[in-house]
């Protein structure tokens, strides 16, 4: 028996061992020009055999890329792109660096630290007040959506206070928005364009009764 896992292994397993079959069997032609053709025929074989990469940009480069892959980076022709090596394709992609500041409370978000990174360089004191209320109605907003419920106004101002780290301090006399009806209007409100379907009605069981026939009197 001849198994799979007995044949040497498929480069890119999409285009199946016939096709790698048949590039390494390009490889092996010792004239140059022929050698050429054949991988023009492959590579619009392979375009066939996978036809949705022409909706990509530059397809023809990545299909000339492939055909180097498929032959081990061993093919030996006249490319028509710079083909890809196979130490640029053995490389590993960078690490992404992910931001390691921590929030201090989630339902938050990262937006308020910087809009009250914002509100401390605010000098101007009617301005401050101004931007301070906007702020907390802001976090009181974030806060009932989160978690759905309500929060005090003290709470609000005492954690603008301990995010700030003191730095900011709460106005006098002052008194924040209530979210509550306008959440409870947001999720009560009914799709707009959609019309409600109709419940579909139960039919009676057994057979219904029949509608019994007007015959008319027949004079002899």
């Amino acid at each position: 028996m001849d198994y799979n896992t007995q044949r040497p292994h498929l480069r890119i397993p999409e285009y199946g061992r016939i096709t790698q079959q048949m590039v390494e069997h390009c490889c092996q032609i010792a004239d140059r020009d022929e050698r050429n053709r054949a991988a023009r025929t492959l590579v619009k074989i392979m375009e066939n055999m996978n036809p949705a990469i022409r909706e990509e940009a530059d397809y023809r480069k990545k299909l000339w890329d492939q055909l180097a892959e498929l032959s081990g980076f061993k093919l030996d022709v006249d490319w028509p792109y710079p083909v890809i090596t196979e130490e640029v394709k053995s490389q590993k992609p960078e690490k992404l660096s992910y931001s390691d500041n921590k929030i201090v409370f989630r339902h938050y978000g990262k937006i308020t630290e910087g809009m009250l990174k914002k509100l401390e360089e605010e000098t101007d004191p009617d301005r401050q007040r101004e931007f301070f209320l906007e702020v907390a109605n802001y976090m009181k907003r974030s806060y009932i959506q989160w978690k759905k419920e309500l929060i005090p106004d003290d709470v609000i101002f005492r954690e603008i206070v301990f995010m700030s780290e003191g730095r900011i301090q709460v106005p006098e006399n002052i008194k924040l928005g209530d979210y509550k009806d306008v959440l409870l209007q947001a999720q009560a409100a009914p799709v707009t364009g959609k019309k409600k379907k109709k419940a579909a009605q139960p039919q009676p069981m057994g057979n219904p009764q029949r509608k019994k026939k007007k015959h008319k009197n027949v004079q002899q």
